[in-house]
């Protein structure tokens, strides 16, 4: 594939939650202010990066070796990926991604894409095979994510839409729900768009 260069994973969840951002973040180049609840996010990450709270974040997961803050590039695809933890058992190995919020009653597309772009970028680079994922969230609760083939599937479309709209400066539609808007970054832009 003939890309413009690489995107993150971020990206990715970005695009699902509303296309829009990736016009804003990868052509007009708006900026994105944190907002508190990414803030604690990022001091979450911090906590979870400490060795001593691991063992108690990881609690309830299989207990296999593991490697932490793992970042990996992916030549097919073109996007580079954190992954909160890696989890291996022989030619095997499980994404981890730890969040600062409760279970939700659904898994959310948004994590959905996250986990699955993980196990892409782990196939390719590392050669394991990646059955399922693991989400932790704060309260305790673990979801586990079959990686299906049509997941990975709508990974890689979610991936070319994203370059068509950075290559040829494409303004995609905004998201279907409205209420999305609501708490947006790039609203004020986008409305006079």
């Amino acid at each position: 594939m003939d890309r413009h260069g690489y995107f993150t994973v971020r990206d990715i969840v970005d695009f699902a939650y509303c296309p829009r951002s990736i016009y804003f973040q990868h052509c007009i180049k708006a900026g994105k202010e944190s907002t508190p609840k990414m803030e604690k996010g990022r001091e979450l990450h911090e906590h979870f990066v400490d060795k001593s709270l691991r063992t108690k974040i990881l609690k309830g997961l299989p207990r296999l070796p593991r490697e932490y803050e793992v970042r990996l590039s992916s030549e097919k695809y073109n996007f580079n990926a954190r992954i909160d933890c890696i989890l291996f058992s022989g030619e095997e190995a499980y994404p981890v991604e730890f969040k600062s919020s409760p279970r939700p009653e659904i898994l959310y597309n948004t994590y959905k894409y996250q986990m699955v772009a993980q196990a892409l970028v782990i196939e390719e680079v590392l050669g394991k095979k990646v059955p399922c994922a693991y989400i932790k969230y704060v309260d305790g609760c673990i979801a586990k994510l079959p990686i299906k083939a049509e997941l990975k599937e709508k990974v890689a479309e979610i991936l070319e839409e994203m370059d068509e709209i950075v290559r040829y400066e494409k303004i995609p539609m905004p998201a279907k729900s409205m209420k999305k808007c609501q708490n947006c970054f790039y609203k004020d832009i986008c409305r006079r768009l």
